[in-house]
């Protein structure tokens, strides 16, 4: 999930070529125009680690920053068509459920369109539209400062969060297909425990790393452990509606240990103290009643700027039948048919029989069947984001245009080279 139509603008700009000198960042031909190792499709487990690279993302060059961010889009695109394709057995998409790498793809891909060099200014136009010009270029000018502030904070705190995902959930992932894959060639039996175990390995690992790559606790591997046993579980489900129904339960598992994993950051992106909470999640609070006193006086501030921003800033772009659809996540999540006065449900989701999933939405979905409760208060809030991505999840699941490529052919090329296109 991104801010709306956030742009880095003529602010970031200048303070990007300031850290550049400051850090003596290479100006030669190719690091200005990033370029990465290349990868090839389909993404394997091995790609994911490529993609996601090394170093932190806090201060390097936006293109850098960019470059990262839209292979990561296009990883999860190819494990969005491949985990829909294994679980309903065809390549009918017409047959397809989606699945949270479904959704992740047009979330990377909104948090991308963040991270543009271009001075447009389309962040509160609805806002402000009202008033005369010379005070509407004063308020994007206020804006773009505001939200620029701190070298873009608030852009690389979504993306260094987006990352972490990646690499922790697009393994597991790309593991399973992988596995799922070579048992069905080889005619063996499917043994979840050799996959998971192959997983917790990688996990564990992961958690031995520098603090600026994993500077957020670890959530219970258990949940991601569970999501994937009810896609393995969907696989092998010959019954649509059984199937749809365990799919979600995956995806909601999924979309839970996502949520518990970017807590940290998103708190961080949605204070008005952007870089320091940054520091403070590399460094640790700081000692001393000071310290304290400060983060008690901040807090108010912080909570007001987060409830702002989630009213009026943050959206999810997802494809729709004409087109993109802007989703404010500060609204009710809305039906797919506009026509349509409230939001519905996939005929195989509207009365759920597994008992698992059941206990899951009865935990995360907070709107009582009421459209005007599926909305977010404050994105910073867990208990927020999974009662709206709950009700996201299940309605959009049988939604076809998900499926689309998130890049053009050309485009897609150039990333998998391991250039901006």
């Amino acid at each position: 999930m991104a801010a709306r139509n956030l742009h880095f603008g003529n602010a970031g700009r200048r303070a990007d070529a300031r850290l550049r000198a400051q850090h003596a960042v290479d100006l030669s031909e190719d690091a200005i125009h990033a370029r990465a190792a290349p990868v090839r499709l389909p993404i394997t487990h091995d790609e994911v680690r490529i993609i996601a690279s090394p170093g932190f993302p806090l201060w390097e060059p936006l293109d850098t920053l960019q470059l990262r961010n839209h292979r990561i889009t296009l990883a999860y695109g190819d494990l969005s068509h491949r985990l829909a394709r294994l679980i309903a057995g065809s390549d009918d998409k017409g047959t397809w459920d989606a699945n949270w790498c479904t959704f992740a793809t047009w979330s990377s891909k909104t948090i991308g369109t963040c991270i543009d060099r271009q001075p447009e200014h389309g962040l509160i136009h609805h806002l402000v539209r009202h008033l005369p010009s010379p005070l509407r270029a004063l308020f994007f000018e206020g804006a773009e400062r505001l939200l620029c502030r701190g070298h873009g904070a608030i852009y690389r705190t979504l993306a260094v969060g987006n990352r972490l995902v990646f690499l922790e959930i697009a393994t597991a992932v790309s593991h399973f297909v992988e596995y799922c894959e070579s048992m069905a060639s080889s005619g063996a039996d499917l043994r979840f425990d050799d996959y998971w175990g192959e997983v917790e390995t990688f996990l564990v690992g992961l958690r031995q790393l520098d603090p600026s790559w994993v500077a957020t606790p670890a959530p219970d591997p258990r949940t991601l452990r569970a999501g994937m046993q009810a896609y393995l579980k969907a696989h092998t489900e010959a019954d649509p509606k059984a199937r749809a129904e365990l799919v979600l339960l995956g995806n909601l598992l999924l979309g839970a240990y996502e949520q518990t994993r970017v807590e940290d950051y998103l708190v961080a992106s949605l204070s008005f103290f952007t870089t320091t909470w940054l520091h403070r999640l590399l460094r640790g609070p700081g000692p001393g009643i000071l310290t304290r006193v400060g983060r008690g006086l901040a807090a108010p501030l912080n909570g007001l700027y987060a409830l702002f921003a989630t009213r009026f800033f943050l959206a999810l772009e997802i494809p729709a039948a004409d087109g993109m659809a802007e989703l404010m996540v500060g609204r009710p999540v809305p039906p797919i048919d506009p026509l349509d006065r409230q939001l519905d449900f996939p005929a195989v989701l509207r009365h759920l029989a597994n008992p698992e999933l059941q206990a899951v939405l009865t935990r995360y979905d907070l709107s009582d069947r009421k459209a005007s409760r599926t909305r977010a208060r404050n994105w910073s809030s867990f208990a927020d984001r999974m009662n709206y991505i709950t009700n996201l999840f299940r309605s959009r699941q049988r939604n076809a245009p998900l499926f689309e490529n998130p890049w053009t052919a050309e485009q897609e090329v150039a990333l998998l080279d391991g250039r901006l296109p």
